[in-house]
């Protein structure tokens, strides 16, 4: 399982599943760095530079999770 950029759908990060609910987590062998700059959170696309945006956002079973909600050019 991967997250993909919004942009390219270059890979951000590979997850792995953490039980037969289908909860998932990111693969710790992944490059992949969550940064942050003014008010957003994002991961960077290492093959186009795009910022990937993501929220916080509780599933509805109450456990946290990331969402990728939009993108922005490098620039």
């Amino acid at each position: 399982m991967e997250s993909r950029c919004l942009k390219c759908k270059g890979v951000l990060f590979k997850k792995v599943l953490l039980d037969d609910k289908g909860h998932t987590a990111i693969d710790m062998t992944t490059p992949a760095k969550l940064e942050r700059e003014e008010n957003d959170n994002f991961f960077r696309c290492q093959s186009c530079g795009a910022k990937n945006i993501v929220i916080n956002a509780g599933g509805s079973d109450g456990l946290p999770q990331i969402r990728i909600v939009r993108f922005e050019d490098k620039g």
